[in-house]
C-alpha cells in the first residue's frame, strides 16, 4: 500500500495536515511584516529569510478557525511551504506531530461524493490520538484570490556543517553490528553493512553454491541470500532466518540471514583477538571480538568475504539486473546516512552515529531520588550513565520493562535512554548534498527538551526522496543534562 507523510500544523489548539513534502522549514514569525496593498484579511504580509522575500499567510484566519484580527503574538512560527516551484509562509503556532498515513486511511469530506470541501476536502484519524486531522489542499487554496509565491534560490541553502554532521557517519571510527544466527554470534563490521531488512519471500538460488538461499528482491534490486553458518563452515543444523543484513561489496550486494540483531558497539583491532587451532582456518574470520559487557562474537573479514570468487560473481551479476545501479555513473558525491529505528512506546528513529552504545537493561542499578526524569545510574566503561525512561518523557506507556538502553555520550558524562528495543538500522544512499532540514523542532526558549529535540528531514531526490522524522538524542541528552544541572545549582542556592 501506499503511504503518505503529514506534518501536523497547529493553529493555536486546531490542526491541519500539509503534505510533508511541500515542508521546508519552520522559522519564527518576525515581529513585523510588510503589508501587501489591497490584500485580503489573511494575508500577513512578506518578511525577509536569508535574502529572499516570504509572503506569508495566516491560515487560521484564512479557514475561519480564529476571527481575531488582532497582531500575532511573537512567540509563533511561519512554516515555509514549497509549491509550483516557489515558497510561502504559513502562520502556525508550531509543528505538532508528523505521521504516516496509507491511502486507504485518508477520507473525502463534502457535502456529496462528488463535491468535496476546497480547502479541506480530506481528513484522518490520527493514529495515536485517535482523532480527525483535516488535509489542506494547496492546489485549491492558490486558486484563491491574494496567494501569492516568491522564485528565486537566495532562501535555498543547504543545512549547515553542524546539521550535517547531526545525521552523517563521523570518520575513521570503527563499528560493528553484532548478530546472531541461532547460536552463532557475529560482528560485522558497519562500514559494509547497507542495511537491515525483514527476511522475505526467496527465488530459488540460480545455482548450486555451499550456503546459497536463494534471491530476494528488495527495492529493485535482487539480492543473493546466503547462510552464515554454511559459509563459515558449521555443520549443525541453521535455523530459519528472520532478517537479512545487506552487504555491499565492490561487485554488489549481498545478504546474509539472521535470528536476531543485538546491538551496534564500538570496538578497536586491539579487541580482535587471533583465533587458535581449527578455527583458525576460516578464511572469512578476523578473529574473536571482545566487547565490555558482550559475549564474544566471531568478527568477519568482510573483505575476505565480498571478494571470494562465487559470492562476489554472484553479487555481480543480479547487480547488473538491478535496476537502481546507474547512480555508480553519476558524478555527484554520494554518501550513506545511517539511522537507528527502535520502539518505545511508538516508533522512532535517530541517526545512528549519536548513539555509543545498544545495552541490555544493566542488572545493577543504583536508584535515584527526587522528582526529575533520572531514574537510577549505572556503571559503564569506568562512567557513570544516568538512566531515564524515554517511553516516559514521551508520554507513552511504561508499564512493561524496558528492554534495552540506548547510551548517548556528552562531554564527560552519558545518559542511557531506556527503551522497548532496537527494530532496524536503515542505511541510505544518497547525494551528500540532498540532506534537508525541514524542520529543527520548538526553537522557542521555553520550548520542552523533547519538543526541541525532533527533526523532519529529507534525504534523496525524486523517486529516491525519503523524509524520516527523527529524534535528536545527542541534543535531548545536552538540553536535560543542563537542566539537571541548573536543577542542581538551584537546590544548592536554595540550602544557603
Amino acid at each position: 500500500m501506499s503511504e503518505r507523510i503529514f506534518g501536523i500544523l497547529d493553529l493555536d489548539g486546531s490542526d491541519i495536515a500539509l503534505d510533508a513534502c511541500h515542508l521546508l522549514e519552520v522559522t519564527a514569525l518576525p515581529k513585523t511584516l510588510a503589508p501587501r496593498p489591497l490584500a485580503p484579511a489573511w494575508s500577513l504580509g512578506s518578511f525577509a529569510l536569508r535574502g529572499a522575500l516570504i509572503p506569508t499567510v495566516d491560515l487560521a484566519r484564512l479557514l475561519a478557525l480564529d476571527h481575531d484580527d488582532a497582531p500575532r503574538p511573537t512567540g509563533d512560527h511561519v512554516a515555509i511551504v514549497g509549491f509550483r516551484g516557489g515558497r510561502f509562509g504559513l502562520r502556525v503556532h508550531n509543528v505538532r506531530d508528523v505521521v504516516t498515513i496509507e491511502d486507504h486511511q485518508l477520507q473525502t469530506l463534502g457535502a456529496s461524493r462528488n463535491t468535496p470541501d476546497t480547502l479541506t476536502p480530506r481528513v484522518f484519524i490520527h493514529p495515536d490520538e485517535q482523532r480527525p486531522i483535516h488535509v489542506l489542499e494547496l492546489e485549491a487554496l492558490f486558486r484563491l484570490d491574494g496567494m501569492m509565491l516568491t522564485f528565486d534560490d537566495a532562501a535555498c541553502e543547504g543545512p549547515t556543517a553542524e546539521e550535517v554532521a547531526a545525521v552523517e557517519l563521523p570518520p575513521d571510527r570503527h563499528r560493528a553490528l553484532i548478530v546472531e544466527h541461532g547460536t552463532l554470534r557475529l560482528a560485522i563490521d558497519a562500514a559494509v553493512v547497507r542495511e537491515v531488512a525483514e527476511y522475505g519471500p526467496l527465488s530459488a538460488p540460480v545455482t548450486r553454491v555451499s550456503g546459497y538461499l536463494g534471491n530476494q528482491i528488495l527495492r529493485q534490486n535482487t539480492i543473493p541470500v546466503f547462510d552464515p553458518a554454511i559459509l563459515l563452515g558449521h555443520r549443525s543444523a541453521s535455523p530459519v532466518a528472520q532478517r537479512i543484513v545487506i552487504l555491499e561489496g565492490p561487485r554488489g550486494l549481498i545478504a546474509l540471514g539472521i535470528t536476531r540483531i543485538e546491538r551496534m558497539v564500538d570496538y578497536s583491532d586491539a579487541a580482535c583477538r587471533p583465533l587458535a587451532g581449527d578455527e583458525a582456518e576460516a578464511d572469512c574470520i578476523r578473529g574473536l571480538l571482545s566487547s565490555p559487557g558482550l559475549d564474544d562474537a566471531l568478527l568477519i573479514d568482510h573483505k575476505a568475504l565480498l571478494e571470494e570468487a562465487t559470492l562476489s560473481g554472484l553479487a555481480d551479476i543480479h547487480a547488473s539486473l538491478s535496476l537502481t545501479s546507474g547512480k555508480v555513473s553519476e558524478e555527484r558525491q554520494w554518501q550513506r546516512f545511517a539511522f537507528i529505528s527502535y520502539t518505545a512506546g511508538g516508533q522512532y528513529v535517530t541517526p545512528l552515529n549519536q548513539i555509543d552504545a545498544v545495552l541490555p537493561l544493566p542488572e545493577k542499578i543504583t536508584p535515584l531520588s527526587g522528582d526529575g526524569p533520572f531514574t537510577g545510574t549505572f556503571r559503564r566503561l569506568e562512567r557513570t550513565v544516568s538512566l531515564i525512561d524515554l517511553r516516559q518523557l514521551l508520554g507513552r506507556s511504561t508499564e512493561a520493562a524496558p528492554g534495552q538502553v540506548l547510551v548517548v555520550n556528552h562531554g564527560d558524562s552519558a545518559i542511557g535512554f531506556m527503551i522497548d528495543e532496537v527494530r532496524l538500522i536503515d542505511y541510505i544512499d544518497a547525494p551528500a548534498d540532498s540532506l534537508v532540514i525541514r524542520w529543527r523542532g520548538d526553537r522557542r526558549a521555553d520550548a520542552s527538551a523533547l519538543e526541541s529535540s525532533k527533526r523532519l528531514i529529507a534525504i534523496g531526490e525524486k523517486e529516491r526522496l525519503r523524509i524520516l522524522t527523527v529524534l535528536c538524542l545527542e541534543n535531548l541528552a545536552s538540553r536535560l543534562s543542563r537542566d539537571m544541572s541548573l536543577s542542581c545549582d538551584l537546590d544548592a542556592l536554595a540550602r544557603v
